[in-house]
């Protein structure tokens, strides 16, 4: 099975030291599809931050205290975090804005992706790595993905610094040993200067066949100052079970019928 095309809802920013962040949900939703929250932080002690599992969600993996700046913390500097959180069940009256609670905040953003789904339950797999070195964009997931056709591939990357114009990344690759990445689209960039500055990218990844299971790798352009791109990287795989064939009545083995 194939997914529809995610959408998203508006990048959004917590105040500085604030206390929670407040993203916007996509339209349209639809009763049982996949929605997902994935935040972003600098916090404000180094390697420190938290950020609360809303009600009716479930944090699907994180990575903190990435980039390879030690304790070191500053304006454009320092280590971040990510999470990344599905909705347990999905209404489709969600609208408005989900209020996420952040602790020992610098600066935070989070954003909402709606992903259609067509029938049955969901799998999900996570795995993270670190990008410490500056310039272009460069992670390798530190555990394997399984992928088969028709999944879909979350990925995302929080980094210290903001750049004037939000359009620093460029050219993704996203590659899972010899499975076919058909494509991979940007969602968005978060782009900040409020507190220490943050900043970030997202983009989704559609699966061909064949399947493959293998650390996932992401590499992409960066234009502009390069010298803080570094920080956290997850993946999140999703994959939309098939339902169980009905099964006929009459083609059901009955032991006593059979003597």
């Amino acid at each position: 099975m194939s997914f529809s095309s995610p959408n998203a809802g508006t990048i959004a920013y917590s105040a500085a030291s604030g206390t929670s962040v407040a993203p916007t949900y996509p339209t349209p939703i639809a009763n049982g599809d996949c929605l997902i929250l994935i935040v972003g932080q600098k916090p404000t002690t180094a390697n420190g931050g938290t950020v609360t599992t809303p009600s009716g969600w479930t944090l699907r993996g994180s990575l903190t205290g990435a980039g390879g700046y030690g304790a070191t913390l500053g304006i454009d500097t320092g280590n971040t975090n990510l999470f990344i959180y599905t909705k347990d069940v999905v209404s489709g009256t969600e609208s408005g804005t989900l209020t996420v609670t952040v602790g020992d905040n610098n600066v935070c953003w989070a954003i909402l992706i709606n992903t259609p789904v067509d029938q049955g339950s969901l799998s999900y797999e996570f795995t993270s790595g670190s990008d410490v070195l500056a310039g272009a964009l460069s992670i390798t997931g530190s555990g394997n993905l399984s992928v088969i056709g028709g999944d879909l591939v979350f990925s995302a990357f929080c980094m210290p610094t903001d750049v004037t114009t939000p359009a620093q990344f460029s050219a993704h690759v996203v590659s899972i040993g010899g499975a076919s990445v058909t494509s991979t689209t940007e969602i968005g960039e978060p782009d900040s200067a409020t507190g220490n500055d943050i900043g970030g990218v997202i983009t989704w990844s559609q699966i061909g066949p064949p399947s493959a299971t293998a650390a996932p790798t992401w590499d992409a352009t960066t234009a502009g100052t390069t010298t803080n791109v570094r920080g956290p990287g997850i993946f999140l795989r999703i994959r939309e079970l098939r339902s169980p064939s009905p099964v006929h009545p009459g083609s059901l083995f009955h032991p006593f019928l059979a003597r």
